[in-house]
C-alpha cells in the first residue's frame, strides 16, 4: 500500500513539473541568436499611411546665406526734414560809427525737401562709393528782436545846406524770410552691412556741390526807426561831434520828443511829417519795402551724412529709411549796411531794407530719408 501511494505521489509531482515548463516557456526572453531565426523580412514591414492633410510642413528656411552684393546699383530716394539758419560773425559797412548792437538776431525753423538719383559701385560687399544728383530746397526765416546803429553820415549834406551828423537806424521784431532751391551733385563713401537675410543697415557720408537755382526772400511783419543827432558846443556849428549831449544837442529822436510831449503817437506824426524826404530823412515806425529781392548766390558746398537699415525685398531690391543730415554755408560774409534811408515820400516811403542773408549765413537740414536700391 504504501509502495502505490508513494508511485501516485511522484506522478503527481511529475505532472506539475511538466505544467510550470510549459507556462514558462513563451515568456522566455530569446538569445541573439534566436532573434535572428525569428527575425522577418524587411519588405515585409510596412509603415502606417498618413493622410496628405496630416502631414507636418516643413520649417521655413530663415538661416539662408547673404550673398555679397558687390557691383553697381542704383539708388533713387526723396527726403523731408526742418531745417535752421544762423549767421555768421557779420563784417558791418557803417563806417565811422559808435556802435552796433545785433544781438537780438535769430533764426526761425523752417523746411527741407528734396529728392535724387545715385549711382553706386561696391568693391566688396560692405563698401563703396556713389555719386548722384538731387533736387532740393529749403525754407526758414530770421527775426530781428533788437537791432540798433549808430553811424558817421553826411546824408544829404549837399553843398553845405545840412551838416554831417550821427545817424540812428533801428528796428525791432522785424522778420524776413527765404526760400532757397538748388541742383547739389553729391560723392559719398557708402557702407552697408546684412545682419540677416532680410535686413540690414547702411551709412553714407560725403560732399555735394551746390548749384543755386533761385534764392528769394519776403519781408515779414515789423518797421524801422530812422533818427538823427545833431552834437554842437556853441549852438552854431553843428555835426557828427564827440558825441556827448549838452544844451546845444539837436536830438531828432522818438525818446527826446517823447520827453517834451509824453504822447509818442504826437511824437511819431511830427517827426513823420515834418522831417520826410526833403529834409532830414527822419521817421518812425517805417515799413520796408514788401517786395521780394532774389539774391545771387555762387556755387558752394556742403556735407551730407545719412545714417539707416535695410530691408531686402530680394536679392536685387532692398528698401532704404534712413535719418539724413545737411550742413551748408552757401552765404558768404560780405561787407554790407542793413538798414540806412528812406526811400520815396508821403505815403509812398518806405524803409531802403537789405536781406541778413547778404551779411553771411549758414543752414543744416535735418529729416527722414525713403528710398529703393537696385542692384545690377
Amino acid at each position: 500500500m504504501k509502495k502505490i501511494l508513494f508511485i501516485i505521489i511522484l506522478f503527481l509531482f511529475a505532472m506539475l513539473n511538466g505544467i510550470t515548463a510549459q507556462i514558462v516557456i513563451p515568456i522566455v526572453i530569446p538569445q541573439d541568436s534566436m532573434l535572428q531565426e525569428i527575425a522577418l523580412p524587411q519588405d515585409s514591414i510596412e509603415p502606417p499611411k498618413v493622410a496628405k492633410e496630416d502631414k507636418i510642413p516643413k520649417p521655413p528656411m530663415v538661416n539662408r546665406e547673404v550673398r555679397p552684393k558687390r557691383g553697381f546699383s542704383i539708388d533713387i530716394m526723396g527726403n523731408v526734414g526742418g531745417s535752421d539758419v544762423a549767421l555768421n560773425d557779420v563784417n558791418w559797412n557803417y563806417g565811422v560809427n559808435r556802435g552796433i548792437s545785433n544781438g537780438g538776431i535769430e533764426g526761425t525753423q523752417g523746411m527741407s525737401w528734396g529728392g535724387g538719383v545715385e549711382l553706386n559701385y561696391y568693391f566688396t560687399g560692405k563698401i563703396g562709393v556713389g555719386i548722384g544728383a538731387h533736387f532740393n530746397g529749403l525754407n526758414g526765416g530770421l527775426e530781428i528782436q533788437d537791432f540798433e546803429a549808430r553811424y558817421y553820415s553826411d546824408y544829404y549834406n549837399v553843398e553845405g545846406d545840412y551838416w554831417d551828423y550821427e545817424r540812428r537806424v533801428s528796428a525791432e521784431q522785424l522778420s524776413e524770410n527765404y526760400r532757397l532751391t538748388q541742383v547739389s551733385f553729391p560723392v559719398l563713401l557708402k557702407f552697408k552691412t546684412d545682419l540677416s537675410y532680410r535686413f540690414g543697415v547702411f551709412t553714407h557720408v560725403g560732399v555735394m556741390y551746390n548749384l543755386p537755382l533761385q534764392t528769394r526772400t519776403i519781408i515779414g511783419e515789423g518797421t524801422i526807426d530812422y533818427e538823427a543827432v545833431y552834437y554842437s558846443n556853441d549852438g552854431t556849428t553843428y555835426g557828427y561831434g564827440d558825441g556827448e549831449l549838452n544844451q546845444y544837442t539837436l536830438q531828432l529822436t522818438e525818446e527826446y520828443f517823447f520827453t517834451l510831449s509824453q504822447d509818442a503817437a504826437a511824437d511819431e506824426f511830427h517827426l513823420n511829417n515834418h522831417f520826410d524826404q526833403e529834409a532830414l530823412n527822419i521817421g518812425l515806425d517805417i515799413r520796408p519795402r514788401n517786395i521780394g529781392e532774389t539774391l545771387e548766390i555762387a556755387p558752394y558746398f556742403s556735407i551730407l551724412g545719412r545714417l539707416g537699415v535695410m530691408y531686402n525685398i530680394s536679392e536685387k531690391i532692398s528698401l532704404l529709411l534712413s535719418g539724413q543730415y545737411v550742413y551748408g554755408l552757401p552765404f558768404e560774409g560780405d561787407s554790407y549796411i542793413l538798414l540806412d534811408k528812406i526811400i520815396g515820400e508821403g505815403s509812398n516811403k518806405y524803409g531802403e531794407y537789405h536781406s541778413l542773408l547778404n551779411g553771411g549765413a549758414r543752414y543744416s537740414t535735418f529729416g527722414g530719408n525713403l528710398g529703393v536700391s537696385v542692384r545690377f
